[in-house]
């Protein structure tokens, strides 16, 4: 069952014919309970089958699809539909997607975005989506405040996500624990996701924080209207589904009010949130002089460093850990048995790895395909602007004992910068640090550099300016910098706005990190939690 939904208008005026087939698909997930035996016995036939799978993908998706950005990848590379069916047969998934990405059929983070050229052709993002649908609503948003984007909903992958999701919550022991989201409002869709799987699993959200208003009027007027009738639909099934409340980074203390009171009460709560928004939460409790230990917070959208890990462990609180694109869903599950906080299990069932070590750094680099047909993107050996460390461990959790064996830990970015559940592609940076600053501000390419880090374990990026350039105007900076990121489409729009409200951009006066053979790269890091 896959449904994707897309339109021009609002949905509550959008055809007939439009609303009746997006009602019928979330009447269908939702008939469907999540629970932890269905979810196994699901799980385990989706591993048996990822051989099959993912021949029969590449078979119907790309070697049936003339248009295809991959077809020219293995027609270079000498491999056809027999050839790829008997590489699978033979190596497995992840020795034939080796062999496949030895013989070059891999696709960069900027390819697979549309902003890099891909056999000489300047691939749209829309060229990456799964052509295998048994139902899907074509149409785009109004682009009114920026390029027009798809907005897409596969209740197909959300439904495998559920069953997934019900695995760690019984590695975790928090499967009856009440539970808050805080997590924005569409069109991003992080937060109606994890609401509409608590609802297939018949556990409710009881409250949905939003770090960005859900506005009636205007361009937004969409989304809300699609919320609207997401949320009365679930309603009338007899689902709870919590109306969203607007609470941007700096009023952490709501969060964590609901939090301590839940603790007080003797029942501490599960709070799905991002990293960087965890941490606010802690040192808003604490600033309060509140308890919220024995919460449980399931983090992802940045990296779980040790600092950031430190102060959630220090307000009493567990933690655990997702690794996901907005692409695939999520890629990792955090481990109720891990040999640390970021100790993730790899989704096999939906996502085969291949660890690319050519590149001089410490962990490999991470190239993803997609193996169900429900997935909205459909990724062969696509690269994720991420390393990790990889290895396979037999582990005593739920999720382990399902059958996912290999370990993903220490996952960070090379090629995107984020902060505050924010990502911006390097390939975003390149003129802004480049040629906007030098044009604004003095100096030259090189002086200019973005880095990540962490303030008592708050979320900070840091725009990193040699002292080779003179005496700067940091406010100026501040604003110029933000206005670029925004200037893109609507969604960069989203994504700056979070950053002047979490005040997660600082100016910094140093010499910016170089590689060791002097390049000076858009995206800085000093990696000091390296293993």
């Amino acid at each position: 069952m896959n449904v994707r939904l897309r339109w021009d208008n609002p949905p509550l005026l959008s055809p007939v014919g439009t609303l009746w087939r997006y009602r019928r698909g979330l009447s269908h997930f939702l008939e469907t309970p999540s629970t932890l035996d269905g979810a196994r016995d699901r799980v385990g036939r989706a591993l048996a089958a990822r051989g099959p799978a993912l021949a029969d993908l590449l078979e119907q998706a790309v070697f049936r699809v003339p248009s295809s950005p991959y077809l020219p990848l293995f027609r270079a590379a000498g491999v056809d539909a027999a050839a790829a069916r008997a590489a699978i047969e033979r190596h497995g998934p992840e020795g034939a997607l080796q062999a496949f990405f030895d013989a070059g059929v891999r696709v960069s983070i900027g390819q697979f975005k549309g902003r890099q050229p891909l056999g000489g052709v300047d691939p749209a993002p829309e060229a990456f989506d799964n052509p295998l649908r048994n139902e899907h609503l074509p149409g785009m948003t109004s682009g009114s405040s920026g390029p027009r984007r798809r907005l897409l909903i596969d209740l197909g992958m959300v439904a495998h996500d559920a069953d997934c999701y019900e695995g760690f919550c019984d590695a975790f022991g928090i499967a009856g624990r009440r539970m808050a989201v805080w997590r924005p409002v569409p069109p991003d869709n992080s937060g109606l996701k994890k609401v509409l799987i608590r609802a297939r699993s018949r556990r409710p959200v009881e409250r949905w924080f939003s770090q960005q208003p859900l506005r009636r009027t205007g361009a937004d007027a969409k989304y809300w209207a699609f919320t609207a009738f997401t949320r009365r639909a679930c309603r009338r099934r007899g689902y709870a589904f919590p109306a969203p409340e607007h609470v941007p980074l700096d009023r952490a203390d709501v969060v964590a009010h609901w939090l301590a009171d839940a603790a007080e009460a003797g029942a501490p709560a599960h709070l799905d949130t991002l990293v960087g928004a965890a941490v606010r939460v802690c040192l808003a409790a604490r600033a309060a002089g509140r308890s919220i230990s024995g919460t449980f917070f399931r983090v992802g959208s940045e990296p779980l460093t040790a600092e950031r890990a430190r102060v959630i462990h220090e307000a009493g609180c567990r933690v655990g850990v997702h690794y996901s694109t907005s692409e695939t869903g999520p890629i990792a599950m955090g481990c109720g048995d891990g040999e640390g906080d970021d100790d993730l299990h790899l989704l096999t069932s939906k996502i085969a790895l291949v660890a690319d070590r050519g590149r001089s750094r410490e962990r490999p680099a991470l190239y993803a395909t997609t193996l169900l047909p429900s997935s909205p993107k459909l990724l062969v050996n696509v690269e994720l602007g991420d390393a990790a460390a990889v290895r396979q461990r037999a582990c005593a959790c739920t999720l382990g004992r399902w059958g996912f064996h290999t370990h993903l830990q220490y996952v960070r970015s090379y090629e995107k910068l984020t902060g505050d559940g924010v990502t911006f592609l390097g390939c975003d940076l390149v003129r802004l640090l480049d040629e906007i600053l030098p044009r604004a501000l003095g100096g030259a390419p090189g002086d200019y550099q973005m880095q990540e880090g962490d303030e008592g374990g708050v979320p900070a990026v840091s725009l990193v300016i040699s002292p080779r350039v003179g005496v700067v105007d940091e406010t100026r900076v501040g604003a110029l910098v933000l206005e670029h990121l925004a200037s893109r489409d609507a969604g960069h729009q989203l994504m700056a706005a979070i950053w002047r409200q979490g005040r997660t951009l600082r100016i910094v006066r140093a010499d910016p990190v170089a590689t060791t053979s002097g390049k000076v790269p858009p995206i800085g890091r000093i990696d000091t939690h390296a293993r």
